[in-house]
């Protein structure tokens, strides 16, 4: 994320009250923010043509599947969807629709959730990276079910993944990548301007504990990409050394 440049002497004292963020993310990849807004007309789709994407009966079932192979088949061939629209004419507008479509229904959340906490059996990946882009989608489902009111799934995924850290469980591999991201989707899902005056919500929600503070910590600083204000960093700091499991 870029930075405005600012002032000397304003950037010292921004330095000095931000020491408890690590400014240095994970890798490379930020967390996805929500899609730019696109026009209807602009992509050739109008508004009832995107309200009608579907992909809840593809691919069709195979005789020899099971119904958990085929929810299998369709999750993945969801996913596959999802990033081949990327960058393409009306792609944003079709993937907003296709997130929203899924974070309603039970089934595809259910395989979001499993496929974070390492409960989605049965699935075979072509690379590491394909598997990390299965990961990605999931967590972009579970936030938009977040944004319709729905946080238990989020929340229980990052539930599960503090677990696998707290026990040295780094298998899938990205957990920790993913723990950070699945706080973002939750702060992101959110009003924010509500975090700011009270982010200890955000901490109880979420089962804070010191031992995550460097999760938490670059997990807010993606969120408000800087735009703390001091009365809201002293909030953070006082937070950041409390215990909100016991």
């Amino acid at each position: 994320m870029k930075g405005k440049l600012i002032a000397p002497a304003l950037f010292i004292l921004l330095s000095t009250a931000l020491v408890w963020l690590s400014w240095k993310p994970m890798d490379q990849t930020t967390p996805k923010t929500e899609p730019k807004q696109m026009d209807a007309t602009a992509s050739g789709l109008s508004a009832t043509d995107v309200d009608k994407l579907d992909v809840s009966e593809k691919p069709a079932k195979n005789d020899q599947d099971t119904e958990y192979q085929t929810r299998i088949r369709r999750f993945q061939s969801a996913s596959q969807d999802y990033y081949e629209w990327e960058g393409i004419p009306g792609g944003e507008i079709k993937n907003k629709a296709l997130l929203k479509n899924l974070a309603t229904r039970p089934d595809y959340v259910d395989m979001a959730v499993k496929a974070l906490s390492g409960g989605l059996e049965g699935i075979s990946y072509e690379s590491s990276a394909s598997q990390a882009k299965l990961r990605v989608f999931s967590i972009e489902i579970l936030e938009q079910a977040s944004r319709f009111g729905s946080d238990e799934p989020l929340v229980q995924v990052v539930s599960d993944l503090k677990q696998k850290v707290r026990t040295g469980q780094k298998a899938p591999s990205g957990v920790e990548h993913d723990l950070v991201d699945c706080i973002f989707a939750w702060i992101n899902s959110h009003d924010k301007s509500a975090l700011a005056e009270s982010p200890e919500m955000l901490f109880e929600r979420l089962g804070y504990s010191p031992e995550f503070r460097p999760y938490f910590s670059k997990a807010l600083n993606y969120a408000f990409n800087q735009n703390l204000s001091p009365v809201f960093i002293e909030k953070i700091k006082s937070l950041l050394i409390r215990d909100f499991l016991t």
